[in-house]
């Protein structure tokens, strides 16, 4: 299928960390369109014991597709 012959979509489920949003950016730099699939935050607080310290964050300079 031709890329703009029929409608599709992209969506995507990401670590909520530096290298999740760093991989969402390129995404998006290609794909303006595409979705990320995040957990609400009722969700996210309630899972609060597995929190972590990113040891190595991204140095990816910005996310302007985030």
């Amino acid at each position: 299928m031709r890329r703009g012959s029929a409608a599709w979509s992209c969506c995507t489920g990401g670590d909520l960390d530096t290298h999740g949003f760093h991989i969402l950016d390129q995404l998006r730099s290609h794909h303006p369109h595409a979705r990320s699939i995040v957990m609400d935050q009722e969700t996210l607080l309630a899972h609060r014991d597995f929190w972590v310290r990113e040891d190595s964050p991204s140095h990816a300079a910005g996310a302007p597709y985030c």
